[in-house]
């Protein structure tokens, strides 16, 4: 099987470990090149690492052809512009960071206009008759590098999956729904194909969603290991969880007594 070529962009401390895992780790990728502003680093670790091309910028990088994907390990403020032009350069591309840690923190952002918010698992706390004695404030982490347009764009997008699109399970008559499906894959096509009985080789199940699409109260992420289809398999388990949860918020809100069920 031939090897998938990949550059790794920006080698200071991180992004060197990241050259040495792909050189030495990754069995189906082959380092082809390094690059950095600092075109002397850039050199020394392809002459520690055996690399043969080494690149005092991105431009540069991207212009050979064996480099197949790009690994982009820059400082964040960078990120998003080495993304776009190995994007347009048709690499394949791998950003050291994601925009958070967690599936669940970047829909919350997306949900709330692009605010990362540290997650919290504590309000306040109380006495029993009230006093609150101490309150925890949000902690704001950093903010979505995307307009409002762009923003209220991916979220139209977001409620059309839901209403007619892969998330249809996940849609709910009296709460609107925003959400994704996702499949990650685990193993080749040919080798899932050849192999379908072997839960190990099934794809993983995503979905991931936030509601009311309209006033966002809650954020839920499933994922199904070896569960196959996103749509199918995770989607109408975050439908049962949204329904319970806004089953029981319009019980607090109405005062009825809950049930349980």
């Amino acid at each position: 099987m031939k090897k998938l070529g990949i550059g790794v962009l920006g080698v200071g401390e991180m992004g060197k470990r990241h050259a040495e895992n792909v050189r030495h780790l990754v069995p189906g990728a082959e380092l082809v090149a390094v690059g950095d502003v600092a075109g002397a680093r850039a050199k020394q670790v392809a002459e520690e690492l055996e690399v043969a091309k080494s690149f005092g910028s991105l431009e540069a990088m991207l212009e050979c052809k064996e480099v197949q994907a790009v690994l982009i390990a820059t400082p964040d403020k960078f990120h998003a512009q080495g993304v776009l032009e190995a994007a347009k350069a048709g690499k394949d591309i791998l950003c050291e960071k994601p925009i958070a840690l967690t599936l669940a923190d970047a829909y919350a952002a997306l949900a709330n206009g692009g605010t990362l918010y540290e997650p919290q698992l504590v309000e306040k706390v109380e006495t029993p008759a009230g006093e609150v004695l101490q309150q925890f404030h949000p902690i704001v982490q950093g903010h979505l590098e995307a307009g409002p347009a762009n923003l209220a764009l991916v979220r139209k997008g977001l409620v059309a999956v839901v209403r007619n699109g892969t998330g249809q399970r996940a849609y709910l008559d009296n709460v609107e729904v925003a959400g994704k499906t996702g499949t990650s894959q685990v193993v080749s096509l040919e080798r899932e194909k050849a192999d379908k009985q072997v839960r190990k080789y099934r794809n993983h199940a995503w979905f991931v969603a936030y509601a009311p699409a309209g006033d966002p109260e809650v954020v839920v992420s499933v994922i199904i290991e070896h569960g196959g289809q996103g749509g199918e398999v995770a989607a109408p388990l975050a439908r049962r969880f949204l329904a319970s949860y806004f089953s029981k918020s319009q019980v607090a809100r109405e005062g009825k007594p809950d049930t349980g069920e």
